[in-house]
């Protein structure tokens, strides 16, 4: 079982709840959506930001798995190959 930390989130931009596909290295900062064009704090511990899924790399096929947020801490297999996967959260997101 190897430890998996999300890329990025998919997250309910909180103004027009559109869905958003954003890395990971932008948690904390201050982005803009790009349907609504509104700008907003990427706090991923904020009730106005709804996480709807993450995305990770498989360490084993090197594909990129999305996966809904109640993986999150669980033990699990690629869905391209099978390979054993427990996804973790960074500490700081």
């Amino acid at each position: 079982m190897i430890d998996v930390h999300p890329v990025g989130y998919y997250v309910g931009c909180p103004h027009c709840r559109k869905e958003l596909r954003i890395h990971g290295k932008y948690a904390g900062e201050r982005v803009e959506c790009k349907f609504c064009h509104k700008p907003f704090q990427l706090d991923l511990d904020s009730e106005a930001i709804t996480r709807i899924a993450f995305y990770a790399d498989c360490p084993h096929c090197k594909k990129q798995i999305r996966a809904a947020e109640k993986y999150m801490g669980a033990n699990v297999a690629c869905k391209f190959c099978d390979g054993a996967l427990h996804f973790v959260e960074h500490a700081n997101a």
